[in-house]
C-alpha cells in the first residue's frame, strides 16, 4: 500500500517527457499518440520537363531536357520503328508510345521520369503503317491512324502496364484517311480531321467505344487538329493556308460551321497553350516559312493575328510544340535536322529567339512532344 502512494506522490511530480525517459529505460509510456512527433516526409520534387522528336529517317527518338531557360540538353536517342512519325505520352507520365508508319506496330515505353529515357517494351500490333498516336485525357484509352487503309483503331489501354488492346477500327471514309485526331479536355469527344476533306466528331462510350455525332465538310485538306484547352472549340489547320474555327457545341461534340483566319498559302501545324490565350501555326507563303501567333478571343475563339508577332524561320517547319508552362514553344524541321526553342512573351504571344542554338535531331524530324514527368 504505501509502495503504490509512493508511486502516485512520484507521478504527479514527474515532470513533461519523463514518460519518454522512464519509456527509454524500459519504462511504459501511456500518453496521447497524437503528442508523438509526425514522421517528416521528403519534400516532393518539382517536376522536369522533357522534349522527345520522332525522327522518321533514322528511326528513332531523340530526348531533350528542357532547362529553365527553355535550352534543350541533348541526352542521347531511343530505337523505334522504320518511318517514327509521333511520340504521345500517358497522363501519368509512366508510359510512351512512338507511331511508326513503315511497319504495322506502334512501340511502346517504359519511361523513367528522372533521366527522360526510354525504354522499350513489347510493341502493339495494331493498325496499318501506323501514324499518329493520341491518349484519352483518362489513360484509359487510346487512338491509332493507319495511314494506308483508312480507318483508325480505338485501343484500350492497361494503366498499370501501359499495354494497348484493340477495341474497334473506325472507317474514316472512301478513300480518307484520319490525318490527325485530337480529344477535348474532358475526354467526352474525339475530332477526326479527314485528310480527305472535312472533320467528323465522335462521342466517347463509357466502355471506350465512339459514337458518330455528326461531320461538317472543310474548304481545303486538314493537316492538324487540336481543341481549345476550354474544349468550346476545334482549330485545324488546311492545306490552303486557313486555319478553320469550328464551335463545339457544349455537351454534344458536334462541330459548327467554320470561321476561318489567313495564314499564308499552307498551314501544316497548329498548336494551342495551356490557359488558352494564344495558339501557334506553322505557315508558309511563296518561299517564305514561319511561325504564325495568334490571340485566341475568348467569347469566339477566332484568332486575331497581330502584327509583328510571326517569327520567320528559313526553314520549313516540320512540326511545332508547346512547353506545358506555356513559356517556349519549339519547331523542328527536316530541312537542316534540328530543333529551335522560342521564349513566349507572356503579354502578346510574340515569339523571341533569344534561348540558343538549335539543337541537332535525328534524321527527318517530323514531330515533337514536350511534356513534365513527376518522380
Amino acid at each position: 500500500m504505501q509502495k503504490r502512494s509512493l508511486l502516485r506522490l512520484l507521478a504527479s511530480f514527474m515532470l513533461p517527457g519523463a514518460g519518454s525517459l522512464l519509456a527509454g529505460c524500459g519504462g511504459t509510456q501511456h500518453g496521447d499518440p497524437a503528442d508523438a512527433p509526425a514522421p517528416s516526409v521528403p519534400p516532393a520534387l518539382p517536376p522536369r520537363t522533357f522534349a522527345y522528336v520522332a525522327n522518321f529517317d533514322s528511326a528513332d527518338i531523340s530526348v531533350y531536357e528542357v532547362e529553365a531557360s527553355g535550352a534543350l540538353k541533348p541526352l542521347g536517342s531511343v530505337p523505334a520503328g522504320a518511318g517514327t512519325s509521333s511520340v504521345a505520352f500517358h497522363p501519368s507520365g509512366r508510359f510512351a508510345y512512338a507511331a511508326n508508319s513503315g511497319v504495322d506496330f506502334v512501340s511502346v515505353y517504359d519511361v523513367d521520369a528522372e533521366t527522360g529515357m526510354l525504354t522499350p517494351k513489347d510493341p502493339f500490333a495494331g493498325g496499318h503503317r501506323t501514324r499518329a498516336v493520341r491518349i484519352h485525357p483518362s489513360g484509359n484509352f487510346a487512338y491509332v491512324i493507319s495511314d494506308d487503309d483508312n480507318t483508325f483503331s480505338v485501343c484500350s489501354l492497361d494503366p498499370d502496364t501501359g499495354m494497348l488492346e484493340t477495341i474497334e477500327h473506325i472507317l474514316v471514309g472512301i478513300d480518307r484517311n484520319a490525318a490527325d485526331i485530337a480529344v477535348d479536355p474532358m475526354g467526352q469527344f474525339v475530332f477526326v480531321a479527314q485528310a480527305g476533306g472535312g472533320v467528323a466528331s465522335y462521342a466517347v462510350e463509357h466502355d471506350g467505344r465512339l459514337r458518330l455525332v455528326g461531320a461538317v465538310g472543310a474548304a481545303a485538306s486538314p493537316q492538324a487538329a487540336a481543341v481549345a484547352p476550354s474544349g468550346k472549340f476545334l482549330y485545324v489547320a488546311l492545306g490552303n493556308g486557313q486555319l478553320a474555327v469550328h464551335p463545339i457545341a457544349a455537351g454534344l461534340g458536334a462541330v459548327g460551321a467554320r470561321t476561318h483566319a489567313d495564314a499564308g498559302t499552307a498551314a501544316s501545324s497548329i498548336v494551342t497553350e495551356a490557359s488558352g490565350r494564344f495558339a501557334y501555326a506553322a505557315t508558309s507563303d511563296l518561299a517564305q516559312h514561319r511561325i504564325s501567333a495568334f490571340t485566341i478571343i475568348p467569347d469566339t475563339g477566332a484568332l486575331d493575328w497581330g502584327s509583328g508577332r510571326d517569327r520567320n524561320t528559313g526553314v520549313a517547319i516540320s512540326s511545332l510544340a508547346i512547353s506545358p508552362s506555356g513559356q517556349f514553344v519549339f519547331r523542328t524541321s527536316s530541312d537542316d535536322n534540328t530543333v529551335v526553342p522560342y521564349t513566349v512573351d507572356q503579354d502578346t504571344g510574340a515569339l523571341m529567339l533569344d534561348i540558343g542554338d538549335a539543337a541537332a535531331t535525328g534524321e527527318n524530324p517530323v514531330a515533337m512532344t514536350v511534356v513534365n514527368l513527376t518522380q
